[in-house]
């Protein structure tokens, strides 16, 4: 029952990290449409029903439960598209993502999700005494942290810099007509 159920997880993991999709091609409506082949809530629909199974075993899996349920709605959210909103001005079509500021809520709780989750594989390993799936299990936990950590300052650079050299060239303009 226990291998299943990490299976399951192992599984939803995949189904979340790959996020297969097509492409995307704007409608007669000009929304934007993206065909998605494996959306991330059915990874963590498929991480659920392998914390269901792990539940018994410790409760860290029950709590890693109740933050995937949490993501699953999250990502249903993303998944229908519930964030694009798009408005124009001039000859320019701007997308506001009205979810974007539950991304970083959405990080969080995925973070707390697999820290429950390797909490629960350390502390059953330290049960037993198993002493190196503990300390694989450690690893994994902060480097999955420290990963996210770094994926999140990449891409406010990226986001920054982007803004910025948006404003060096607003500025530039304004200097040529000058």
């Amino acid at each position: 029952m226990a291998r299943n159920g990490f299976m399951k997880i192992f599984w939803g993991f995949l189904c979340i990290l790959l996020s297969l999709s097509i492409g995307r091609m704007n409608n007669q409506l000009g929304q934007r449409i993206e065909i998605v082949i494996i959306p991330d809530f059915v990874g963590y629909i498929l991480i659920v029903i392998g914390l269901g199974m792990l539940s018994p075993l410790h409760l860290r899996f029950k709590k890693a439960r109740i933050f995937a349920a949490i993501m699953i709605l999250l990502s249903l959210g993303d998944f229908l598209k519930l964030k694009d909103i798009a408005f124009q001005h001039g000859n320019f079509t701007y997308w506001l993502e009205t979810l974007f500021a539950i991304t970083p809520i959405g990080t969080i709780l995925d973070l707390i999700m697999v820290w429950h989750i390797c909490g629960g594989i350390i502390e059953l390993a330290a049960a037993s005494e198993n002493r190196h799936l503990a300390q694989v299990g450690t690893t994994r936990r902060n480097l999955y942290l420290v990963l996210t950590a770094i994926g999140w300052c990449c891409a406010f650079l990226f986001v920054t810099m982007h803004n910025l050299g948006s404003l060096e060239s607003r500025w530039y303009r304004l200097d040529q007509l000058v």
